[in-house]
């Protein structure tokens, strides 16, 4: 494989052309090729087909799944951290789980907030019986929050006072790049 480096990609950059998620297109209908801002690793023909400008789909759909790979993989890890974040609330240990969030969302609310929420929102809704994720979504802009990496998870949940519940759970890739919660509602 052929590193293709960041310095090539930076002098394919022209004002034609745009970025996206890391990937660099030239706008359509201006001709030929995109480029990755960062290395790729590609075989000799792909690096022959860059070098004279025939690559435009390959790399277009290198980038695509690339955004795709890396969409999917923060998605999952965020499940991952939601639901260990509700088993904390699922235990009735809210304080824990204030503890557990993220500073945005230890900024939005006390700790003593937060614990009177959830027992008065919470608790009457009894053990939970049954989670299932419904919707995970990748995403690097929220209203009211600064950009970053999120994943709002929508979960159908069963409680034992509640047969129909729905928790949307909002976790964030925090600075030291673990996924915490940021966001829950409950309806």
């Amino acid at each position: 494989m052929t590193p293709v480096c960041a310095s090539l990609c930076m002098i394919a950059r022209r004002p034609d052309e745009a970025e996206h998620g890391g990937c660099v297109f030239q706008r359509p209908g201006n001709g030929g090729f995109a480029m990755h801002r960062t290395v790729l690793n590609v075989g000799a023909p792909v690096f022959l087909a860059l070098a004279l400008g025939l690559s435009t789909p390959v790399v277009r759909v290198a980038c695509a799944q690339e955004d795709a790979e890396n969409s999917r993989s923060a998605e999952s890890m965020a499940i991952q951290a939601a639901l260990s974040w509700l088993h904390l609330v699922d235990a009735g240990r809210y304080t824990r789980s204030w503890e557990e969030a993220a500073p945005l969302f230890q900024k939005a609310v006390t700790r003593e907030q937060w614990n009177a929420s959830l027992e008065a929102v919470r608790s009457p809704l009894g053990t939970c019986m049954g989670r299932k994720v419904k919707t995970a979504i990748y995403t690097r802009a929220l209203p009211g929050a600064p950009d970053g990496e999120y994943v709002v998870i929508q979960f159908d949940t069963t409680f034992e006072n509640k047969a129909r519940g729905m928790e949307t759970v909002t976790p964030a890739r925090t600075a030291d790049g673990v996924w915490r919660v940021s966001g829950y509602y409950i309806r």
